[in-house]
């Protein structure tokens, strides 16, 4: 059970740019068969998927693969959600049509499956989306070895964070660096996280006004300053629970006389009780 490619390449993609960054693919027991995939937008993440499974498909169907080397075990199936095609006559808006697609993932894969998800949970609330995200990845982890082959692209920095520790897991990137004020894509594999998508960048760089860049950056700002702000009320207030718990307890098991009354009130006044 493996899928090992070495420079793999998008075979539709590389003819439509004048030079394509090829990447490695390892997913096996000692890789891990879950991949979390982050990056900013457009560095991408969705061509490294489809390329992934365009290579694996080529594989099974006896052709060449856009590789320098490649060892494929046998799949059963490939389940996707990338694309969400709506249409009126089905009665789905996009996110139903985009559950519609991981549950059949989930119900249906085996641990010779390839499964894509692409950017789950952009049709709903941030906090939904990760909700959902995380618990079906944990089903997915939670089946040891008879896990599939699972790469998912997310723009939820905080969802490795979500899962349980598992060594199936790994966090990769696709590499970028700011120069003078503007995002380069390199776009290499790399291992661990991105706590940013660039998205006002990516915004300017689409012809984004500047009045409108400026009003979003000063939104952007104050959107992290109450993060800021409520993540150290919270530690506080923390800190302080964890106090007065303190002090009760000492309080229950204290024989309290006239000496220590005025050592008790002190510490009861500092608390705010």
């Amino acid at each position: 059970k493996q899928i090992h490619i070495t420079k793999g390449r998008h075979i539709l993609q590389e003819l439509c740019v004048d030079v394509f960054v090829p990447n490695d693919t390892n997913s096996n027991e000692e890789h891990g068969f879950v991949k979390i995939l982050s990056g900013p937008n457009a560095s991408g993440k969705s061509v490294y998927l489809k390329q992934v499974a365009l290579i694996v498909y080529l594989a099974h169907v006896g052709s060449f693969v856009p590789s320098e080397h490649a060892t494929i075990g046998i799949l059963d199936e490939i389940y996707t959600r990338v694309q969400s095609v709506e249409s009126i006559s089905t009665h789905l808006s996009a996110f139903m049509l985009d559950l519609r697609q991981l549950a059949l993932a989930l119900r249906n894969s085996s641990s010779n499956s390839l499964v894509l998800v692409d950017e789950f949970g952009k049709g709903t609330t941030e906090i939904d989306g990760l909700g959902l995200l995380s618990a079906c990845l944990e089903n997915f982890i939670e089946r040891g070895n008879d896990c599939p082959h699972l790469f998912v692209s997310t723009h939820f920095h905080s969802l490795s964070k979500m899962l349980p520790p598992s060594p199936a897991v790994k966090v990769q990137h696709l590499e970028h660096m700011v120069y003078k004020g503007e995002l380069v894509y390199l776009y290499r594999l790399k291992d661990g996280d991105v706590q940013s998508s660039f998205a006002l960048q990516v915004a300017q760089a689409q012809g984004l006004t500047k009045s409108a860049a400026d009003r979003a950056t000063m939104i952007l700002n104050g959107l992290r300053e109450e993060a800021e702000m409520t993540a150290d009320s919270n530690n506080r207030l923390t800190n302080v629970v964890a106090k007065r718990r303190l002090f009760l307890k000492k309080l229950s098991k204290a024989v309290l006389s006239n000496a220590h009354l005025n050592t008790w009130k002190q510490e009861l006044v500092s608390l705010q009780l």
